[in-house]
Parts: structure tokens; sequence; C-alpha cells
């Protein structure tokens, strides 16, 4: 297939924003998509998860979600290695028993600034002078477990180095898995990753798999030192400052 050109914007362009509806319908045509527009259908189905965040029902995340973790794997072999901090391997424990995760890495080519709004008062967009992403992406062998991470490297007009931040873009945890402490898990996994990568804040919508848990997932943020408050829009952003 054919599109658009290997810098793309961060929400992957029209002909991205196109191909990822294809995909999401028949994920088979993948293989049929050169490396750069796998790169932009992968920064359009991340920008869908932000942009449109809970107004996507259950079913369309879930092929998003399956869709990120086949475009990374694909991409996985063939994009250079970054040294941002990011560990390659995690894990977790249900009970007497460690499930190991792997994790892949993929630097967005770019600019992600729109995805710092949720950020709120922490951010004036106005002093901001381009930023990067980088998608890191954490699974178990049998997805039951996934945690989809967007480090932001943030160039400010005023300032000689760059400014980090940690967003939560996605997580999974299988119905059979929950209520055992792998989400608190989860967000001890994020602490460390803001930790080694030097983020200034962690932040992301909650968005629950069932609706009814919104209350829980809250709970769950500010038992672990998330600042969490609804929007005018309807949403709940979670943030948890580092520095």
């Amino acid at each position: 297939m054919k599109f658009g050109s290997p810098e793309g914007g961060a929400e992957g362009g029209f002909e991205a924003r196109e191909a990822l509806d294809a995909l999401l319908f028949d994920e088979k045509t993948l293989e049929d998509f050169e490396g750069f527009e796998k790169e932009q259908v992968l920064d359009a189905a991340t920008f869908m998860l932000i942009e449109q965040g809970v107004e996507l029902d259950p079913q369309k995340r879930q092929s998003l979600r399956n869709l990120i973790q086949a475009l990374t794997d694909a991409l996985a072999s063939s994009v250079p290695k970054t040294s941002l901090g990011f560990p390659e391997a995690y894990r977790v424990n249900l009970g007497d028993k460690a499930v190991d995760l792997k994790a892949v890495t993929i630097v967005s080519k770019g600019d992600s600034r729109y995805a710092l709004h949720d950020l709120g008062k922490r951010m004036d967009m106005q002093d901001v002078r381009a930023v990067q992403s980088v998608l890191h992406v954490i699974s178990s062998p049998d997805k039951s477990i996934i945690l989809n991470v967007q480090l932001y490297r943030v160039q400010m007009w005023d300032l000689q180095h760059e400014v980090r931040y940690l967003r939560i873009l996605d997580r999974h945890i299988n119905s059979d898995l929950r209520g055992r402490g792998v989400g608190n898990q989860l967000l001890r996994i994020v602490d460390n990753i803001a930790r080694l990568t030097s983020s200034k804040a962690v932040f992301g919508q909650l968005v629950p798999e069932d609706p009814s848990n919104m209350d829980l997932l809250q709970r769950g943020h500010k038992k672990n030192g998330y600042e969490v408050k609804e929007r005018m829009d309807g949403s709940v952003v979670a943030t948890k400052d580092f520095s």
C-alpha cells in the first residue's frame, strides 16, 4: 500500500486514518503495508485512543488495542532501539505465580503536542516549541494484561533541555484477573517508568472496562497518589506529579 510520506503528522494524516479504518475492519491487510506506513497508522491509532477516549465503545477499543499490539510487534524488529530509560521486561504477581510482561518501544516521527492538553494548567502550550512521543507497549504473552504508555519529550522555547511527561494511554486486565491487585501493580510499574525516564508527571484519562467500575478505578488512582478530576466534557483525568 502507498500513501503520504514517511514524515506524516502525529495523527498519521488523512491516508493513515483511512488505512486505520480498513485495518480495524480486516487486520489481515496489515501485511500489505510498508514500514513507515505502519508507523503512521500506529500514530493514527494512538491518536484515536486519546481523541475519542471514553466515547469509544468497548468493542472498538479492543480492536484498537489488538491493532496497536500487532503494529508494534510488526515494527519491533525494524525500528531503532531507544535508550530513554525504559526497561525491556516487567513482572506482575498473581498470588504465588509470577507473570512476565514483555515490552516494545516505538518512537513517533510526528509532533505530538495535541496530546498534552490533558495536563491542564501544568502545561502552557504557548511555551511549547516541539513534542516527540515514544510509545511503550507492555503485555503478557497471552495479552491478558496490557499496559500502553506514551512518553512525551517536550522542547520548550525558554529552556535548553527537554521536559518529559508520561501518559497512560491504555490498559487492559482480563476479567478473570481483576480484583487480584494487578491494577495497583501496573500503576507501580508506571511510577517506575516515570522515575527511570525522568518524567515530570504522569497523566491519563480513566476509562474503565466496565463503566460501573469508574468509582473503583478513581479510588485506586487516588490511593496511588493521583489527583483525579472530572472535566466539563464528562471525561475523568488522573495526574501524578514527580518533580
